[in-house]
């Protein structure tokens, strides 16, 4: 990978890293207000609690992103940055363009999924 195309990817992660920081720190601010309110009846309380059930899952995968992209960055400063965890060869760069924390290539991404029928 060219030193231009990584230090783009280093920046596209770190925007994403603030992104994703910031959404975190709005759905925290609304599970705040969630516990906060009081609940006028029953119908209420199950809407309130899929609500805050989303905020909670939401913010586990965005901590699970922001986990991801870290790691990305440590490897970028590892200079193994790019390198598929599963097979050790080179991750596609269009790949890491869509997803610059993606930590395996496609061919070995798409044998860890599930196939459907």
């Amino acid at each position: 990978m060219r030193k231009r195309e990584l230090e783009l990817l280093r920046k596209k992660l770190i925007e994403k890293k603030e992104d994703i920081k910031k959404i975190v720190q709005g759905n925290s601010k609304e599970e705040e207000d969630f516990f906060s309110t009081e609940v006028g009846d029953i119908a209420d309380a199950a809407s309130d609690s899929v609500e805050r059930e989303l905020l909670f899952e939401l913010n586990d995968n965005e901590r699970r992103i922001l986990g991801n992209i870290e790691d990305a960055l440590q490897k970028i400063e590892n200079e193994t940055y790019g390198i598929c965890e599963k097979c050790g060869k080179e991750i596609e760069i269009e790949r890491l363009k869509a997803m610059p924390f993606a930590m395996v290539c496609m061919k070995c991404k798409s044998q860890m999924e599930p196939h459907r029928k």
